[in-house]
Protein backbone atom coordinates (compact mmCIF):
# COMPACT_ATOMS: atom_id res chain seq x y z
CA UNK A 1 0.00 0.00 0.00
CA UNK A 2 0.93 3.00 -1.10
CA UNK A 3 1.85 5.25 1.97
CA UNK A 4 0.25 8.91 2.32
CA UNK A 5 1.96 12.34 1.34
CA UNK A 6 1.32 12.84 4.93
CA UNK A 7 2.92 9.91 5.72
CA UNK A 8 5.77 10.24 3.27
CA UNK A 9 6.88 13.88 4.60
CA UNK A 10 6.81 12.81 8.32
CA UNK A 11 8.62 9.62 7.67
CA UNK A 12 11.20 11.99 5.72
CA UNK A 13 11.08 14.10 8.55
CA UNK A 14 12.34 11.77 10.65
CA UNK A 15 14.71 10.26 8.66
CA UNK A 16 16.40 13.68 8.14
CA UNK A 17 16.44 14.88 12.07
CA UNK A 18 18.24 11.61 13.16
CA UNK A 19 21.03 11.85 10.35
CA UNK A 20 21.50 14.95 12.07
CA UNK A 21 20.17 17.33 9.06
CA UNK A 22 17.77 19.61 11.65
CA UNK A 23 16.30 22.43 9.28
CA UNK A 24 16.24 19.51 6.55
CA UNK A 25 13.58 18.08 8.91
CA UNK A 26 11.95 20.80 9.75
CA UNK A 27 11.03 21.75 5.89
CA UNK A 28 9.52 17.59 5.55
CA UNK A 29 7.49 18.26 9.26
CA UNK A 30 5.84 21.68 7.78
CA UNK A 31 5.18 19.27 4.47
CA UNK A 32 3.45 17.12 6.61
CA UNK A 33 1.54 19.06 8.82
CA UNK A 34 0.35 21.28 5.41
CA UNK A 35 -0.80 17.70 4.41
CA UNK A 36 -2.27 16.34 7.60
CA UNK A 37 -6.02 15.10 7.56
CA UNK A 38 -6.94 15.36 10.86
CA UNK A 39 -5.65 17.37 14.19
CA UNK A 40 -3.56 14.12 15.62
CA UNK A 41 -1.73 14.16 12.27
CA UNK A 42 -1.07 17.65 12.12
CA UNK A 43 -0.02 17.75 16.29
CA UNK A 44 2.42 14.44 15.18
CA UNK A 45 4.11 16.67 12.79
CA UNK A 46 4.51 19.55 15.13
CA UNK A 47 5.99 17.40 17.37
CA UNK A 48 8.68 16.22 14.87
CA UNK A 49 9.60 19.85 13.74
CA UNK A 50 9.90 20.46 17.96
CA UNK A 51 12.45 17.88 18.34
CA UNK A 52 14.38 19.19 14.98
CA UNK A 53 14.30 22.68 16.59
CA UNK A 54 15.92 21.25 20.08
CA UNK A 55 18.32 19.42 17.92
CA UNK A 56 19.43 23.11 16.64
CA UNK A 57 19.57 24.24 20.01
CA UNK A 58 16.13 26.67 19.75
CA UNK A 59 15.14 25.70 23.11
CA UNK A 60 12.41 28.21 23.71
CA UNK A 61 10.83 27.87 20.42
CA UNK A 62 10.74 24.14 21.01
CA UNK A 63 9.61 24.61 24.87
CA UNK A 64 6.55 27.07 23.46
CA UNK A 65 5.77 24.38 20.83
CA UNK A 66 5.46 21.18 23.00
CA UNK A 67 3.85 23.03 25.67
CA UNK A 68 0.91 23.55 23.27
CA UNK A 69 0.89 20.27 22.26
CA UNK A 70 0.81 18.73 25.45
CA UNK A 71 -2.41 20.51 26.13
CA UNK A 72 -3.99 18.86 22.70
CA UNK A 73 -2.69 15.57 23.83
CA UNK A 74 -4.12 16.05 27.13
CA UNK A 75 -7.64 17.21 25.64
CA UNK A 76 -7.69 13.91 23.70
CA UNK A 77 -6.40 11.51 26.72
CA UNK A 78 -3.49 10.58 24.57
CA UNK A 79 -1.76 9.23 27.07
CA UNK A 80 1.30 7.70 25.13
CA UNK A 81 1.31 11.15 23.40
CA UNK A 82 1.59 12.96 26.67
CA UNK A 83 4.70 10.68 28.04
CA UNK A 84 6.42 11.43 25.16
CA UNK A 85 5.71 15.85 24.86
CA UNK A 86 6.66 15.62 29.01
CA UNK A 87 9.77 13.39 28.12
CA UNK A 88 10.27 15.95 25.38
CA UNK A 89 10.50 19.17 27.41
CA UNK A 90 12.17 17.51 29.99
CA UNK A 91 14.99 16.79 27.93
CA UNK A 92 14.70 20.55 26.63
CA UNK A 93 14.40 22.25 30.58
CA UNK A 94 17.63 20.01 30.77
CA UNK A 95 19.62 22.05 27.90
CA UNK A 96 18.25 24.85 29.53
CA UNK A 97 20.05 24.17 32.77
CA UNK A 98 16.27 24.57 34.22
CA UNK A 99 16.89 21.08 36.18
CA UNK A 100 13.72 21.46 38.70
CA UNK A 101 11.49 21.69 35.54
CA UNK A 102 13.21 19.05 34.07
CA UNK A 103 12.76 16.69 37.06
CA UNK A 104 9.71 17.25 37.24
CA UNK A 105 8.17 16.79 33.29
CA UNK A 106 10.69 13.83 33.21
CA UNK A 107 8.96 12.05 36.09
CA UNK A 108 5.84 12.73 34.98
CA UNK A 109 6.56 11.53 31.22
CA UNK A 110 7.72 8.51 33.37
CA UNK A 111 4.48 7.63 35.49
CA UNK A 112 2.64 7.81 31.97
CA UNK A 113 5.28 5.64 29.85
CA UNK A 114 3.32 2.59 29.30
CA UNK A 115 5.72 0.76 26.56
CA UNK A 116 9.23 -0.49 27.19
CA UNK A 117 11.30 1.65 24.62
CA UNK A 118 9.79 4.95 26.29
CA UNK A 119 10.51 3.56 29.34
CA UNK A 120 14.27 3.10 28.23
CA UNK A 121 14.42 6.78 26.51
CA UNK A 122 12.85 8.42 29.35
CA UNK A 123 15.42 6.53 31.80
CA UNK A 124 18.23 8.18 29.70
CA UNK A 125 16.97 11.34 30.58
CA UNK A 126 16.47 10.90 33.79
CA UNK A 127 20.04 9.49 33.94
CA UNK A 128 21.51 12.54 31.91
CA UNK A 129 19.66 15.32 34.34
CA UNK A 130 20.96 13.12 37.44
CA UNK A 131 24.61 13.39 36.53
CA UNK A 132 24.28 17.53 35.11
CA UNK A 133 22.99 17.39 39.37
CA UNK A 134 25.65 15.58 40.84
CA UNK A 135 23.93 12.37 41.93
CA UNK A 136 25.94 9.68 39.99
CA UNK A 137 25.14 6.37 41.35
CA UNK A 138 21.47 7.13 40.69
CA UNK A 139 22.41 8.16 37.23
CA UNK A 140 24.52 4.77 37.00
CA UNK A 141 21.48 2.95 38.05
CA UNK A 142 18.83 4.92 36.05
CA UNK A 143 21.42 4.05 32.25
CA UNK A 144 21.99 0.54 33.85
CA UNK A 145 18.16 0.05 33.59
CA UNK A 146 17.79 1.87 30.02
CA UNK A 147 20.32 -0.67 29.06
CA UNK A 148 18.85 -4.15 30.17
CA UNK A 149 15.48 -2.64 28.58
CA UNK A 150 17.44 -1.80 25.40
CA UNK A 151 19.78 -5.10 25.54
CA UNK A 152 16.08 -6.86 25.79
CA UNK A 153 14.62 -4.75 22.62
CA UNK A 154 17.91 -5.27 20.29
CA UNK A 155 17.74 -1.88 19.40
CA UNK A 156 21.18 -0.48 18.86
CA UNK A 157 21.12 3.28 19.26
CA UNK A 158 19.41 3.36 23.05
CA UNK A 159 22.35 0.62 23.86
CA UNK A 160 24.56 3.02 22.59
CA UNK A 161 23.10 5.70 24.52
CA UNK A 162 23.07 3.68 27.84
CA UNK A 163 26.39 2.50 27.45
CA UNK A 164 27.84 6.01 26.76
CA UNK A 165 25.57 7.16 29.91
CA UNK A 166 26.82 4.41 32.06
CA UNK A 167 30.28 5.20 31.20
CA UNK A 168 29.71 8.99 31.60
CA UNK A 169 29.11 7.83 35.20
CA UNK A 170 31.56 6.04 35.54
CA UNK A 171 34.00 9.16 34.57
CA UNK A 172 32.23 11.16 37.11
CA UNK A 173 33.08 8.33 39.75
CA UNK A 174 36.54 7.86 39.07
CA UNK A 175 36.15 4.57 37.46
CA UNK A 176 38.28 5.21 35.21
CA UNK A 177 38.44 1.56 33.48
CA UNK A 178 34.55 0.55 33.51
CA UNK A 179 34.21 4.16 32.09
CA UNK A 180 36.01 3.33 29.10
CA UNK A 181 34.91 0.26 28.68
CA UNK A 182 31.09 1.50 28.49
CA UNK A 183 32.11 4.60 25.71
CA UNK A 184 34.26 1.94 24.04
CA UNK A 185 31.42 0.01 23.76
CA UNK A 186 28.73 3.21 22.76
CA UNK A 187 31.58 4.21 20.23
CA UNK A 188 31.56 0.84 18.84
CA UNK A 189 27.69 0.91 18.26
CA UNK A 190 27.40 4.33 16.91
CA UNK A 191 29.82 3.85 14.16
CA UNK A 192 27.75 0.56 13.56
CA UNK A 193 24.77 2.69 12.76
CA UNK A 194 26.66 5.36 11.83
CA UNK A 195 25.08 7.93 13.80
CA UNK A 196 26.52 11.70 13.69
CA UNK A 197 24.24 13.05 16.39
CA UNK A 198 25.25 11.64 19.97
CA UNK A 199 28.63 9.94 18.66
CA UNK A 200 30.79 13.17 19.17
CA UNK A 201 29.16 13.22 22.87
CA UNK A 202 30.73 9.55 23.42
CA UNK A 203 34.01 11.23 21.68
CA UNK A 204 34.21 14.05 23.99
CA UNK A 205 34.09 11.96 27.17
CA UNK A 206 36.67 9.60 25.97
CA UNK A 207 38.94 12.68 25.21
CA UNK A 208 38.04 13.67 28.64
CA UNK A 209 38.49 10.53 29.89
CA UNK A 210 42.68 10.28 28.02
CA UNK A 211 43.38 13.95 29.54
CA UNK A 212 42.55 12.54 33.12
CA UNK A 213 44.60 10.03 32.58
CA UNK A 214 47.27 10.64 30.35
CA UNK A 215 47.30 14.61 29.83
CA UNK A 216 46.55 14.34 26.18
CA UNK A 217 44.40 13.46 23.79
CA UNK A 218 46.68 11.43 21.98
CA UNK A 219 43.68 10.29 19.22
CA UNK A 220 42.70 13.41 18.56
CA UNK A 221 39.14 12.29 19.76
CA UNK A 222 38.32 16.45 20.16
CA UNK A 223 39.22 17.57 16.95
CA UNK A 224 36.93 14.58 15.48
CA UNK A 225 33.92 15.62 17.80
CA UNK A 226 34.51 19.56 16.54
CA UNK A 227 33.75 18.27 12.54
CA UNK A 228 30.94 16.27 13.45
CA UNK A 229 28.83 18.84 15.90
CA UNK A 230 30.16 21.59 13.05
CA UNK A 231 28.56 19.16 10.20
CA UNK A 232 25.19 19.04 12.27
CA UNK A 233 25.26 22.70 13.51
CA UNK A 234 25.58 21.76 17.21
CA UNK A 235 26.55 24.89 19.15
CA UNK A 236 25.78 23.13 22.30
CA UNK A 237 28.48 20.47 21.15
CA UNK A 238 30.84 23.08 20.45
CA UNK A 239 30.49 25.09 23.65
CA UNK A 240 31.23 21.34 25.47
CA UNK A 241 34.40 21.44 23.02
CA UNK A 242 35.68 24.55 24.43
CA UNK A 243 34.92 23.77 27.72
CA UNK A 244 37.02 20.71 27.10
CA UNK A 245 40.06 22.53 25.45
CA UNK A 246 39.84 24.47 28.50
CA UNK A 247 40.59 21.45 30.69
CA UNK A 248 43.08 20.10 28.17
CA UNK A 249 45.05 23.59 28.66
CA UNK A 250 44.86 23.46 32.47
CA UNK A 251 46.66 20.05 32.54
CA UNK A 252 49.03 21.03 29.85
CA UNK A 253 49.88 23.98 31.82
CA UNK A 254 48.72 26.53 29.55
CA UNK A 255 46.13 29.00 29.52
CA UNK A 256 42.42 28.15 29.74
CA UNK A 257 40.82 31.67 29.37
CA UNK A 258 40.66 31.68 25.76
CA UNK A 259 38.76 28.78 25.51
CA UNK A 260 36.08 29.21 28.72
CA UNK A 261 35.78 32.79 26.83
CA UNK A 262 34.44 31.06 23.58
CA UNK A 263 32.72 28.21 25.58
CA UNK A 264 30.86 31.07 27.67
CA UNK A 265 30.08 33.41 24.71
CA UNK A 266 28.23 30.99 22.53
CA UNK A 267 26.96 29.01 25.63
CA UNK A 268 25.28 32.61 26.06
CA UNK A 269 24.04 33.20 22.48
CA UNK A 270 22.02 29.91 23.10
CA UNK A 271 20.82 30.59 26.92
CA UNK A 272 23.00 27.48 28.10
CA UNK A 273 22.77 28.77 31.73
CA UNK A 274 24.76 25.44 32.98
CA UNK A 275 27.51 25.99 30.63
CA UNK A 276 28.32 29.58 31.59
CA UNK A 277 28.24 28.13 35.40
CA UNK A 278 31.03 25.18 33.96
CA UNK A 279 32.83 27.95 32.19
CA UNK A 280 32.92 29.90 35.47
CA UNK A 281 34.11 26.69 37.46
CA UNK A 282 36.73 25.68 35.03
CA UNK A 283 38.35 29.90 35.36
CA UNK A 284 39.02 29.00 39.07
CA UNK A 285 41.57 27.82 40.54
CA UNK A 286 39.63 27.04 44.00
CA UNK A 287 35.80 26.93 43.76
CA UNK A 288 34.59 30.37 45.73
CA UNK A 289 31.83 29.47 48.18
CA UNK A 290 29.53 31.83 46.21
CA UNK A 291 30.45 29.36 42.72
CA UNK A 292 29.38 26.60 45.23
CA UNK A 293 25.77 28.47 46.07
CA UNK A 294 25.42 29.26 42.19
CA UNK A 295 25.47 25.39 41.75
CA UNK A 296 23.48 24.83 44.53
CA UNK A 297 20.61 27.60 42.75
CA UNK A 298 20.49 25.09 39.96
CA UNK A 299 19.81 21.97 41.88
CA UNK A 300 23.26 20.72 41.33
CA UNK A 301 26.40 19.89 42.81
CA UNK A 302 30.09 21.27 41.67
CA UNK A 303 31.97 18.90 39.77
CA UNK A 304 34.37 16.65 41.59
CA UNK A 305 37.08 18.76 40.28
CA UNK A 306 38.75 20.74 36.98
CA UNK A 307 39.21 17.55 35.00
CA UNK A 308 36.08 15.58 35.61
CA UNK A 309 33.14 17.89 34.30
CA UNK A 310 29.68 16.48 33.25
Amino acid sequence: MKPSSFQAFLESGHKERLRGNFSGAIAFYEKARTAAGSNEERDEALAGKALALRGLQQYPGAVRLLSRLVRNFEARNDIEGVSFIEYSLGTCFRFLGRFRDAERHLNRSLQLASDPESVCFVSMAVGGLLRMTGRYKESLASYRHACHIARRLGQTYPLAYAHCGIGNAYRMLDRRPLARKHLENACHLYRRIRDRVSYPYTLWALALLDLSEKGIDKKHRLGHAERLFRKTKDRRGLVHIHLARAVEARVQGRNPRPSIRHARRTARKLGLRFEILLADFLEMDSPSEKLRKRFQHFGADLPPDHLRIP
